[in-house]
């Protein structure tokens, strides 16, 4: 049984994965998976079905009560130069992961823009965990950052600074392997 309140992982779930075609912007089935343990599921695009660059519209459909998850990905040419920001504590001006809506450190806005205007791939990375997702997109749209990949830890940490240095090591890692 499900609900709004149900914080329990969809372990074993079976998800349906869609992608939205930019052409006739029909909804493309692309597979079912099972869930992890952790509630997530792992897919790989196989390389018959690989997608030129751009932005890319996904639903992960619960078959077990059709909720459902919008999510984007942006396939980019190799060689593209990105910069990162970590949001807490460098975009904001505090690192409380409970607060509504912090604080813009003053000037962040500005140093973002000055990159993104440079033509610069802007990655967002932060130590919350992904289920404060739509807060910390809200966030950065509620101030006018620019758009970006935006990049989670997994799940709750105790020790965040080491979790984005890992994250920043397998971004890196996955740069360098296309």
């Amino acid at each position: 049984m499900y609900g709004p309140l149900d914080f329990v992982s969809l372990s074993g779930e079976k998800i349906d994965i869609h992608m939205l075609c930019p052409r006739n912007q029909d909804w493309i089935y692309l597979d079912t998976q099972l869930t992890d343990k952790n509630g997530r599921v792992q897919y790989t695009i196989p390389k018959e079905k690989s997608l030129p660059s751009g932005l890319y519209h996904f639903r992960m459909v619960v078959r077990g009560d059709h909720t459902f998850l919008d999510l984007f990905m942006s396939v980019v040419p190799p060689k593209t130069e990105a910069v990162v920001f970590s949001i807490d504590g460098s975009l904001t001006a505090s690192v409380s992961v409970s607060a509504k809506d912090p604080k813009v450190r003053a000037g962040a806005i500005d140093v973002v823009r000055y990159w993104q205007e440079l033509g610069y791939l802007i990655i967002y990375i932060t130590g919350r965990p992904d289920i404060q997702q739509q807060r910390v997109v809200s966030w950065l749209y509620q101030h006018n950052f620019p758009h970006g990949l935006i990049f989670f830890v997994d799940g709750f940490s105790t020790e965040p600074l080491r979790h984005k240095t890992a994250l920043l090591a397998n971004l890196h890692q996955k740069a360098n392997t296309f």
